[in-house]
């Protein structure tokens, strides 16, 4: 959360955008233990050149370079390799160099400047014994990048030679990464099933494991066109029996029954006869599934700055269907008042959710972060291990949500947020955002005061801690971007009692103003001011503005929402307007609903905005894994993508490409002794 999130409360440690990753589909389970390591611990066994090496001096100079680099002295030798190169670009050895070079860079974890290497080689050097190995290593480091169409086409057609069996099935190997990487699934499946047919023992391992991680958490449909391309019993079989499996879990008895008889007549003596029998007695009796008996391996991750520590590796995503959530909040601690509101609105969904598909079932795991940032993190390693929770609804508080969203997204796990933090959802695909962030309040404000009031003259008065400034300048940004402008700017310490000095700035008064005469109002400068503090300060803020008839318009964040605010000041703070995420009093029937149904459960109060925060994370994860079958991690991370105009209780919203929420943020105002909606 930001350090105004929770209102009256410490305040949060403000920290730095987290660095944006294009991480890659949590299918790409491909890693280095399934297949040959991206940077070897030992050179590659390469044929010498055919042409001379050159002069004595020209030798001596690569061999220093090549002998720094097999005794691991690693930036000495990028620096003679690059010397070498820079001093000899036409030496018979420069594609060896450019080859040392491209290794090293790998090493030191400069992938961009290693690829740069790699293609010099090829470009200028394309008939080098060399050559090939660096169209694979180039490839797969593209495939890392997220440039998988490049990747593609390194991979065509390799020379023939005595290697070529093992090199093919190296490229086709990286061929179905750059598949899966683009969603390509079937495409990517064609490529493994052609390493499976091969003879060599290890590269047949290799893709059986790869190629069942792949149709594990496909959708039935998908399954089903990977089904007319294969005919074989492997992994025809095991598609038939999840077809089946997928088909019974969505009430769809019949369906299951063909793929049941179509699996016993088309692969007899298959090793999966003995979990199709038990699945069919299942159906038969109509008793519940029994559990997935699809037999695999997890594959190790695709390696990424966020990748998790050697101690500390996780199962990757789940490939068998899922029904459960895992929810991880503060619930003892600092922060357990918030951390328990969230939870109540999780369990009011659980309990009011009605289930659209026969049989569809799920369950809440509940987890204490206590606050703790290592603790959550903990939280999520855990969840990520066990094969039954399909997502996560958490964290809350800005401290845990950069370390767990960066394991979330290493280990594939869905993350709904409910924290403000900054920068939070360009962590990566896995990562949700529901919950209305301060800069989007800002400039909501700016937007209601330029385009609903038709105001063009703005100020600012702020405190001067980090999230005071964030929301001056979003605030600012967006009238300017309105062609509003911004005639006055204040800012306060935190802690400000006396605010005189700042109003008088604003209003142009000098020190001896006072009153005017005769109880006429002073013309200011500005027809509204933007007040992004807390229901405390804005409290102690209204009055200046009267007392020195100064006429404007007040502008607040969410933090106003308080009945604090209306008990001490609402005379003082008429017409005052702010935007919020939950408001009891909406018509709407979801809200009607969600307010009766917390009122039976919880004495007769009113739930605010973390309870509503909550209910909408669950009740959008129970929708989308049940209407629309979002049962592995990787079809629900689609889905959440495809969100329009969710009905919630906090309004309709979606999220954007980023993972960031999308909605219409509704707006109060001070009325009379009330909060009235503003229409």
């Amino acid at each position: 959360m930001s350090s105004k999130c929770l209102p009256p409360a410490p305040t949060f440690s403000a920290a730095g955008r987290l660095p944006a990753l294009a991480l890659v589909s949590a299918l790409l389970l491909l890693l280095l233990g399934c297949m040959e390591t991206v940077v070897p611990k030992t050179r590659v066994a390469l044929p010498e050149p055919a042409a001379k090496t050159g002069s004595a001096e020209v030798q001596d100079a690569f061999r220093r370079a090549e002998t720094a680099q097999i005794e691991k002295r690693y930036p000495e030798a990028l620096r003679l390799f690059e010397e070498f190169l820079k001093t000899n670009p036409d030496s018979p050895l420069a594609d060896q160099a450019w080859f040392g070079l491209g290794e090293i860079l790998q090493r030191l974890g400069q992938p961009g400047r290693a690829m740069e290497a790699f293609e010099n080689l090829i470009r200028h050097r394309p008939q080098s014994p060399f050559a090939v190995e660096a169209r694979l290593r180039l490839a797969e480091l593209k495939i890392s990048a997220g440039r998988f169409e490049e990747a593609r086409a390194l991979l065509g057609p390799l020379p023939a030679g005595p290697a070529q069996p093992r090199l093919e099935a190296r490229a086709l190997l990286l061929s179905s990464r750059a598949f899966l990487g683009d969603g390509r699934r079937l495409e990517a499946l064609e490529s493994l099933i052609k390493v499976y047919q091969g003879k060599d023992a290890l590269d047949r391992a290799q893709a059986r494991e790869l190629i069942l991680e792949i149709i594990g958490p496909m959708p039935v449909q998908e399954l089903k066109q990977a089904q007319k391309l294969i005919d074989q019993a492997f992994p025809g079989g095991q598609i038939a029996y999840l077809i089946a499996y997928r088909e019974y879990q969505a009430g769809r008895t019949q369906e299951a029954r063909r793929q049941l008889k179509q699996f016993l007549s088309a692969f007899p003596g298959h090793e999966l006869t003995g979990p199709v029998n038990e699945l069919s007695r299942a159906i038969e009796a109509g008793h519940p599934l029994p559990p997935l008996a699809l037999p695999t391996r997890p594959a190790a991750r695709p390696r990424s700055n966020l990748a998790p520590s050697p101690q500390s590796q996780m199962e990757p995503q789940a490939a068998v269907a899922s029904t459960n959530l895992a929810c991880f909040l503060p619930l003892t601690g600092e922060w357990a008042a918030y951390g328990q509101q969230v939870l109540r609105g999780v369990r009011l969904a659980f309990q009011l959710y009605r289930a659209k598909t026969d049989g569809f079932r799920a369950q809440l795991v509940e987890l204490d972060s206590a606050g703790d940032p290592n603790k959550a993190a903990q939280a999520v390693e855990k969840t990520a291990a066990r094969r039954d929770i399909v997502a996560m609804i958490g964290p809350l508080t800005s401290a845990e949500a950069e370390p767990t969203a960066a394991r979330a997204e290493a280990l594939g796990m869905p993350m709904v947020s409910l924290s403000q933090k900054e920068g939070l959802v360009q962590t990566g695909k896995y990562i949700f955002r529901l919950c209305l962030t301060p800069e989007e309040q800002a400039r909501t404000m700016a937007r209601y005061a330029v385009q609903t009031l038709g105001l063009t003259r703005l100020a600012i008065l702020h405190p001067t801690d980090d999230y005071g400034t964030k929301m001056r300048d979003a605030f600012w940004d967006e009238a300017a971007r309105l062609k509003a402008g911004i005639v006055g700017v204040q800012s306060y310490k935190p802690g400000t009692t006396d605010f005189s000095d700042q109003v008088e700035a604003l209003a142009g008064l000098d020190k001896a103003a006072r009153r005017a005469e005769g109880g006429r109002s002073r013309p200011a400068g500005f027809q509204a001011v933007f007040l992004p503090d807390d229901d405390q300060v804005a409290v102690m803020v209204a009055p200046y503005f009267i007392y020195y008839d100064v006429p404007t318009r007040l502008l607040g964040t969410a933090l106003w929402h308080t009945p604090r605010l209306l008990r001490a000041a609402a005379r003082d703070m008429q017409g005052a307007v702010f935007p919020t995420s939950f408001f009891a009093g909406a018509d709407r029937p979801e809200v009607r609903r969600f307010v009766e149904a917390y009122g039976q459960e919880h004495q007769g109060r009113e739930p605010g905005r973390f309870e509503a925060y909550g209910f909408d994370a669950a009740t959008l994860l129970l929708t989308l894994m049940d209407t629309r079958q979002a049962v592995t991690r990787e079809d629900l991370v689609q889905e959440l993508g495809r969100v329009e105009a969710f009905p919630g209780v906090t309004g309709n919203f979606s999220f954007d490409q980023n993972g960031e929420l999308k909605t219409t943020p509704i707006l109060l105002k001070v009325e009379g002794e009330s909060f009235t909606l503003v229409r």
